[in-house]
C-alpha cells in the first residue's frame, strides 16, 4: 500500500490543538474517517495483547501500516499535544495515549469548576456560614451522578425523611419559595434553612455533584432540577441527549434569576 505524503496528512486532517471535549472530540471522528478511507484503522482497533498482534509484529506490511497510521496522528497535532506522543513508535499507543490525557484533562477542568463554583457559593452565603452548625456528611442520604430511576426513588424519600427529621422540608421544599417582602427576620431564617437544605442535597453526591445543580442557590429549585433529570431517565432519554443540555429556564421549573450565582 502506497504511503500518503505527508503534506495530504497534514491537510486533510483537523489539526489537535487542545485536549477540550469538543476538539478532541471532532479530530477523533476526521482521524477515524481518514484512517478507515485509508485502510488503517485496524491498526488501532485491535487488542495489543492478542496472537494476531504478535504476528502483525514482525510483519513488514503491519509495520508500513502502522507507520503510516502514526503519521496521520502526529502530523496532525499540534507542537505541544505532538510533545506528548512523538516518542511513541505505536500508532494505536498514540491514540490512546492522547484518550487518556483527554480524559485526564477533562477531570481536572472538572474538577477546578467544582471548586470555584463551592467557593463562589461559599462567598454567596458567606454571612451564614459562621451561622449554620456543621452537619455529617455521612448521615446524609447517598445518591451517585450515575443514579437508576430506582436509586433516585430510594434515594428521594431517605433524603425527604432526613430534611423533614431537620425542619426543612415543609418550609423550603414542598411549598415555600423565597419570601418577598418579608421582614429581614424572616428573611433572613428563611435563607438560613434553605442554605442547609441545599448543601445537604450537594452533599448526597460528594465531590460528583451534576453541574445542573452546581450553580443554584436555592434547595427547592436543585430538588426540582434531580426530579425532572429523573424524568427524563424514566422516560428512556438517554444520557447523552441534548435535552440534558438545556438551560433550567426550559426545565418549567418556575425559576427567578436570583437563584443562581
Amino acid at each position: 500500500m502506497a504511503t500518503t505524503p505527508t503534506h495530504i496528512v497534514a491537510n486533510s486532517i483537523m489539526v489537535l490543538k487542545d485536549l477540550e471535549a469538543d476538539t478532541y472530540e471532532n479530530w477523533k471522528a476526521c482521524m477515524m474517517t481518514y484512517l478507515e478511507a485509508q485502510d488503517l484503522w485496524d491498526v488501532i482497533d485491535h487488542d495489543p495483547n492478542s496472537s494476531y498482534s504478535e504476528e502483525a509484529d514482525g510483519n513488514k506490511d503491519w509495520r508500513k501500516k502502522n507507520a503510516a497510521a502514526l503519521l496521520a496522528i502526529q502530523t496532525s497535532c499540534a507542537p505541544e499535544i505532538l510533545a506528548k506522543v512523538r516518542n511513541i513508535r505505536s500508532a494505536k499507543c498514540a491514540w490512546d495515549t492522547l484518550a487518556y490525557m483527554k480524559e485526564e484533562e477533562q477531570k481536572q477542568r472538572q474538577e477546578h469548576e467544582q471548586k470555584q463554583l463551592q467557593e463562589e457559593q461559599d462567598a454567596y452565603y458567606a454571612d451564614l456560614l459562621p451561622h449554620v452548625v456543621p452537619f455529617s456528611v455521612d448521615d446524609v442520604p447517598r445518591l451517585s451522578k450515575d443514579w437508576t430511576v430506582a436509586d433516585y426513588q430510594y434515594w428521594s424519600i431517605q433524603m425527604k425523611t432526613y430534611l423533614s427529621n431537620k425542619r426543612l422540608w415543609d418550609g423550603i421544599i414542598e411549598f415555600t419559595v423565597e419570601p418577598n417582602g418579608a421582614s429581614s427576620l424572616t428573611y433572613d431564617a428563611w435563607r438560613k434553612q434553605n442554605f442547609i437544605a441545599l448543601r445537604a442535597i450537594q452533599a448526597s453526591f460528594g465531590q460528583d455533584r451534576p453541574y445542573q445543580i452546581r450553580r443554584v442557590v436555592s434547595a427547592k429549585i436543585a430538588w426540582d432540577i434531580l426530579a425532572n433529570l429523573n424524568k427524563f431517565k424514566q422516560e428512556g432519554i438517554p444520557p447523552d441527549d441534548p435535552l440534558y443540555e438545556a438551560p433550567l429556564s426550559q426545565l418549567n421549573l418556575g425559576t427567578e434569576e436570583i437563584f443562581y450565582l
